[in-house]
């Protein structure tokens, strides 16, 4: 799924897609240049919800450098919003220029659910690259299924589509075992 009207397929497969990590004053920003896709989002994930788990501090994506965030990117920022975002006060924001998320969440209306922000936490020191790592197939499989079952959560032009994906592949899941 595209991230907004302007992006293109050719646009968003020729991006490079980085994924660096420093620490703020407050915690830790993580930040997506490029492409942020289904390849990166188990990775971040998983980092950003052990940095939260272990109480250190407050999480900013920033979204400054982004080019596009495909679908199941999209639910995995869902998922941290819901668990991390929620709270008071939040422990994970979303930071983005407000067109930048028109751009990536307008199309899903995230932009009207997500803890948004223009400002990320000032960096103390040096970037990180974080590497994304191998993930089995059938975990990929599932946090695909996850991912899109968040989305279909919320009311949009895209939720009957996101619960369709969810559902056909919870069945091809199950059939596979």
């Amino acid at each position: 799924m595209k991230a907004g009207p302007s992006a293109s397929r050719s646009d968003a497969a020729a991006a490079p897609s980085i994924v660096k990590v420093a620490i703020s004053d407050a915690g830790s920003v993580v930040c997506i240049e490029g492409r942020g896709t289904m390849r990166q989002s188990p990775t971040v994930r998983e980092f950003i919800c052990r940095l939260l788990g272990a109480d250190a501090g407050t999480v900013d994506l920033d979204l400054g450098a982004c080019t596009y965030l495909d679908s199941t990117f999209l639910g995995c920022i869902l998922d941290l919003h819901k668990h991390y975002g929620t709270t008071r006060p939040p422990r994970f924001k979303v930071t983005a220029t407000p067109a930048q998320a028109r751009k990536l969440f307008g199309s899903t209306r995230l932009d009207m659910v997500l803890n948004i922000s223009d400002t990320c936490a000032p960096v103390n020191g040096a970037w990180h690259t974080l590497p994304t790592k191998a993930v089995d197939a059938r975990e990929v499989a599932r946090h695909v299924m996850q991912c899109h079952r968040f989305l279909s959560e919320v009311e949009g032009p895209n939720q009957a589509a996101f619960a369709r994906i969810a559902d056909q592949m919870g069945k091809e899941m199950l059939n596979a075992e």
